[in-house]
């Protein structure tokens, strides 16, 4: 029968700290901790597990891994499991093996009754040994080579957000416990760097579940994330995310993070994955969150108006990239914070696919697109990278259309990217929450070079192409006009 929830807390409590300033005190659960591990340890009537899947989110620095191998250390010993296997596992082996470590150590230094730990289990190279019930505790990574034949009752996934989209290790240790009566899988992690992987289906998942969409009694979660709307030096955002705070994680070095943010040295978007558990987009990595919903006014278009329209090509599994920027005068806050009269950029953008995976793209279809806005709007001139799409632009050239070569090489686009921030800052820009743009931008990343910041896509398969036209729209526009040496894009990691 597994441990009751009372057992799994008796047990970890009689454990000890290994190392810092808790080393050689016993493991006292913190409130959150002890919900946590009472609700995944409760049994039914007939003494089976309530709860087969957990996903338990925190920010870090809030003992998530010393946590991790007392839980790992329970349910190798506790669990009366005979022939056991109590499964860590992560994606890259040295993170699979902090947790090991730890309980290694764990092990030496705690009794159990009086008893040494280290009478009743027998620490290897590879992993920790009950002799007494033939059971183990190992670790496995998605980067290292996969075991066979594993048969696990329990498992730990430690960091699951660095899987990423990979899914192959959580499902084959998932499929592995089918013989098991009482399996038990525990993700512990902090948020990752984008709202994708299957830990953010995890996550979806959770919150699906504990809003009333799904009903599924043999799961929980429980995740410790900071309200969006708090700003980064707000004590309850640190509260939210960090329920250890005053004991493990200490409110002056939080303080310390958020203002390295608002003085530029660290990125906010590290502050709020890191510390305030939130997953984060790679709009929130390249540009800040708050400047980037205060531009989500409706763009203004009147016909006649002049506009300057950028395409970014590609002609096969991907999307081709059309965005149209116009001019018109509107209200902005000035450095004194009053409100001053400016110039805005005003950002409509359309993504061609495909119709099935792996065909063509019709140029014919952007080509109709194009003359419809030529009897709607006077275009000024129509950008395009001449290294993809000379004989179209011809074409289209021969149709009427002014056309520019724009090469998306060196300086040009580096500068056009730092014209997307500038305008962003400076809350110049409409783009009325355009969801095909917003799509695009969470593909988006940011890469330094010797000559500036610019964009590329983050995966082979993420479509960024209606961002890659909007950025070269902009720069045509607005790019020329401060002349401004500010660096915009300090503290991009």
């Amino acid at each position: 029968m597994p441990a009751s929830p009372d057992q799994a807390v008796w047990f970890i409590e009689s454990l000890k700290h290994d190392r810092g300033k808790w080393a050689g005190r016993p493991f006292k659960l913190l409130p959150f901790q002890d919900d946590f591990t009472r609700t995944v340890f409760a049994l039914d009537r007939k003494g089976r597990r309530k709860v087969q899947r957990s996903l338990f989110g925190i920010a870090r620095k809030n003992g998530k891994s010393t946590w991790g191998a007392a839980l790992a250390l329970t349910l190798l010993v506790c669990d009366g499991e005979r022939g056991g296997e109590v499964i860590g596992a992560a994606a890259k082996k040295e993170q699979a093996k902090i947790i090991m470590e730890t309980a290694k150590r764990m092990v030496r230094y705690s009794s159990i009754g009086g008893v040494p730990l280290s009478k009743f289990l027998v620490i290897r190279r590879d992993g920790i040994y009950f002799p007494e019930l033939d059971a183990r505790y190992i670790v496995v990574s998605a980067d290292g080579e996969k075991e066979h034949g594993l048969n696990p009752h329990a498992v730990i996934v430690d960091e699951w957000h660095a899987l990423g989209m990979r899914r192959d290790l959580i499902d084959a240790l998932v499929t592995a416990q089918g013989a098991r009566e009482n399996p038990l899988l525990i993700g512990l992690t902090t948020a990752g760097p984008s709202p994708k992987g299957s830990c953010y289906d995890e996550y979806r998942y959770m919150k699906q579940v504990h809003g009333g969409m799904i009903n599924d009694p043999q799961f929980h979660g429980a995740w410790h994330e900071a309200d969006k709307d708090l700003d980064i030096d707000n004590p309850l955002a640190w509260e939210q995310a960090n329920p250890a705070i005053d004991v493990a994680v200490s409110r002056p070095w939080l303080a310390k993070q958020a203002a390295d943010v608002l003085s530029g040295r660290l990125p906010e978007y590290t502050f709020r994955r890191l510390h305030l558990n939130q997953w984060t987009t790679a709009l929130e990595r390249w540009l800040p969150r708050k400047k980037w919903e205060a531009c989500s006014g409706s763009p203004e278009f009147v016909d006649g108006q002049e506009i300057t329209i950028a395409l970014d090509a590609a002609l096969r599994r991907d999307s081709f990239g059309v965005a149209m920027v116009g001019r018109s005068r509107g209200w902005i806050e000035g450095e004194d914070g009053l409100t001053i009269p400016a110039d805005v950029a005003n950002v409509r953008v359309r993504a061609f696919v495909p119709e099935e995976e792996g065909e063509y793209i019709d140029q014919e279809d952007v080509r109709i697109f194009l003359m419809g806005l030529a009897g709607l709007y006077r275009i000024k001139k129509v950008l395009y990278d001449p290294a993809y799409m000379t004989l179209f632009a011809q074409q289209l050239s021969d149709a009427g259309l002014p056309m520019e070569p724009f090469p998306q090489q060196g300086e040009k686009m580096v500068a056009a990217t730092e014209t997307l921030q500038k305008m962003v800052i400076t809350e110049r820009i409409r783009h009325g929450n355009d969801k095909v743009l917003d799509e695009q931008l969470a593909g988006v990343a940011v890469s330094e070079t010797d000559r500036g910041v610019r964009v590329s896509k983050r995966k082979s398969a993420d479509r960024i192409d209606v961002v890659i036209a909007m950025i070269m729209a902009l720069h045509e526009e607005f790019g020329e006009e401060d002349g401004d040496d500010e660096n915009y894009f300090a503290g991009i990691a």
